[in-house]
């Protein structure tokens, strides 16, 4: 019963090497004595890994199945970016040019937080569209800014009911088209 094979599906952006890295070296040890929890746990680890199954396939096969994270922002804190999902977890390091199609979330706190802002925008394309950065202010609200350097400050609460009245608002008036510095929907 000695490992012969280690098997993985389900990589797109993870790399096979670090996850077989993360698996350990098993190729030749016993497959029962092999602990398939210990190497989830492990290629859960891997930034782009959302979740892992690990399997002992008797007699001499490790399989790895992965499901992998989904991009949602780009995350600057002290001048490092980050690319983050949509529920804030870090996938890793990115360049300034790399997953620039995506919006940029500056701030402490803002990837635990991000995940309500980005589901307010995805019922608001229009507005996602015009996105320059979401900023996390005080780590407790957020303020957006547009490609037209328009400033939106949002409430603390009532963040998708917000997102939503600001998208009627552009929809009946196209308010930031308007040369405004900001607008204010704290007390809206």
């Amino acid at each position: 019963f000695e490992i012969t094979r280690l098997t993985a599906r389900g990589l797109d952006k993870t790399d096979e090497d670090e996850v077989l890295s993360a698996v350990g070296p098993v190729l030749g040890s016993s497959i029962l004595h092999f602990d398939a929890d210990r190497a989830r746990a492990r290629v859960e680890e891997l930034g782009w890994v959302r979740s892992a199954a690990v399997s002992r396939l008797l007699p001499n096969t490790v399989h790895v199945s992965v499901r992998e994270r989904e991009p949602a922002a780009v995350w600057q804190l002290s001048g490092d970016l980050h690319l983050i999902d949509g529920k804030g977890a870090v996938i890793r390091e990115v360049s300034a040019y790399e997953y620039s199609d995506l919006p940029l979330i500056v701030g402490a706190g803002a990837p635990g937080a991000a995940s309500e802002m980005l589901e307010a925008l995805q019922g608001a394309p229009e507005i996602q569209n015009r996105i320059s950065a979401l900023i996390r202010v005080s780590d407790r609200r957020w303020n957006l800014k547009t490609k037209d350097a328009v400033e939106v400050r949002f409430p603390e609460k009532g963040l998708v009911e917000a997102m939503t009245y600001l998208a009627r608002l552009q929809d009946k008036t196209g308010l930031l088209d308007e040369p405004l510095e900001y607008v204010d929907l704290r007390n809206s």
